[in-house]
């Protein structure tokens, strides 16, 4: 009986702890992190990032969803097979660092709105995603890159790109 009672109190407890979304396998670790797996049927800030990626650099040019699907999946192959990367159609530690694009000041692109995006989306940033990278967005990247330690240049380099997408 008391053994019942026991279990139908943890039952209780766990009914009440709000569900986990699901952990992304990490690969490619590096002392600031490691690079995050997605594939198709994934749905996060991130794809959006791989999208605006793939449209940046001619892969793609579909509007970005952060649902990773058949678009995005066939995208990611097109890339992989003209970077010499083993083409699987998921991104992982082959695929990432070859895959963000280093924005600075003034530019304006779709890697920009990755970035945008990612600050607004996954850190919290208020800034607009307007794909132009102004003095809001270097002064975003410049707190970013303080606040996680990194060189502070206010442009969004390999090692920026690298933390905002593996650090959470």
């Amino acid at each position: 009986m008391l053994v019942l009672a026991s279990l139908a109190a943890l039952a209780v407890l766990l009914a009440a702890v709000p569900a986990q979304a699901r952990m992304r396998p990490q690969v490619g670790c590096a002392p600031t992190g490691c690079w995050p797996v997605y594939s198709y049927g994934d749905q996060d800030t991130d794809v959006y990032a791989i999208q605006y990626f793939l449209r940046d650099r001619g892969f793609a040019s579909f509007t970005p969803t952060g649902y990773y699907g058949a678009l995005t999946t066939q995208a990611v192959e097109r890339f992989q097979k003209a970077g010499s990367i083993p083409v699987s159609g998921v991104v992982g530690a082959k695929t990432w660092p070859e895959l963000v694009v280093p924005v600075r000041y003034g530019q304006t692109n779709d890697a920009v709105r990755a970035l945008q995006t990612e600050l607004q989306q996954q850190y919290g940033y208020n800034i607009p995603v307007t794909g132009y990278y102004g003095n809001i967005t270097r002064s975003d990247v410049m707190n970013f890159q303080k606040t996680h330690g990194l060189r502070v240049t206010g442009s969004a380099n390999r090692a920026t790109w690298h933390v905002l997408i593996s650090a959470r």
